[in-house]
């Protein structure tokens, strides 16, 4: 096993492919479409794919593909190592048409934060390709084939630097109808509090802050995401600890509000964190500076 050729581990790229585009668009046609192959071609990599695994990927049938259990296993490990792959290659081989820039970050700050700035973003570095990707807040490794990643945590990922975005606070936020029946901290017990899963801060330190002794009116509910949280205040289901760096737009619109100013200074908060290579990359040092810079203005507006 040890002198084993990896290619002989791996199924042949073809196939993957084949697989990765069928899992995305349910269909064998539109993969086809995309790989600019036949149909057939695209069913039979699959069909070779799945005798090579001896295992089935697809449910078959007229309304389209459905993925097995195993396919849905297979998937994210597929796409993220072609995704490796063609980062791989552009990093060490360069963009043709100019230069580039890869970007991977949580799903909650693209949609919250990064999203909206976007059009500033791809101004600020005109000339430059961006690609910008997103995972889930609790990925267990940092990824080492983008020139810059964005995580939450407390800045200890081994052999990566990490610079922090900002320092992040919690504040309570829900909708102006809950805010006008709260006249105390102590009367945010008496609905439910909104908590996100996985975080070392949370309510429990936001009531010893605001001196609320807590009791047995409590109720939690808990989401692992603070974007479905926040959205859930908004519609008056309970009372979230918003991130400052989050809820920029929601405060400005009004559509949620700060019932008492009292922030919590968190332990954790989004970095910056970069791989020994892009270390040393003028542009991605320029990139840093305009995120920390941007970062900065939400909290001064929050």
């Amino acid at each position: 096993m040890k002198n084993r050729p990896l290619t002989a581990l791996l199924p042949p790229l073809g196939a993957l492919r084949a697989f990765e585009a069928a899992a995305r668009h349910s269909s064998f046609t539109d993969a086809a479409a995309e790989l600019n192959v036949s149909q057939a071609a695209v069913s039979q990599h699959v069909r070779s794919l799945e005798q090579n695994l001896q295992s089935q990927l697809f449910i078959r049938s007229p309304r389209g593909l459905t993925l097995t259990e195993s396919g849905e296993g297979y998937l994210p490990v597929v796409q993220d190592a072609l995704l490796r792959l063609g980062s791989g290659t552009e990093r060490l081989f360069g963009n043709r048409k100019g230069r580039s820039m890869s970007i991977r970050l949580i799903s909650t700050l693209a949609i919250g934060w990064l999203g909206p700035r976007l059009g500033a973003l791809c101004d600020a570095f005109r000339g430059i390709d961006l690609e910008i990707t997103t995972f889930q807040w609790n990925a267990e490794h940092v990824a080492d084939y983008v020139d810059l990643e964005i995580r939450y945590g407390m800045g200890d990922w081994s052999g990566f630097s990490s610079t922090p975005l900002v320092q992040e606070y919690l504040v309570p936020v829900c909708a102006p109808a809950i805010r006008d029946q709260l006249n105390e901290p102590a009367d945010i017990l008496t609905f439910p509090l909104l908590h996100i899963l996985g975080t070392r801060d949370g309510w429990n330190e936001w009531l010893a802050l605001a001196g609320v002794r807590d009791n047995a009116q409590r109720f939690e509910v808990r989401l692992d995401s603070s974007l479905v949280a926040c959205r859930a205040a908004e519609q008056g289901a309970g009372i979230a600890l918003g991130r400052t760096l989050l809820i920029e737009d929601q405060l400005r619109d009004g559509r949620l509000v700060i019932p008492f100013d009292i922030r919590l200074l968190s332990r954790e908060t989004y970095y910056l964190v970069r791989s020994p290579e892009a270390r040393r990359n003028i542009e991605v040092d320029r990139l840093c500076e305009w995120l920390i810079a941007e970062a900065s203005a939400t909290f001064a507006a929050t």
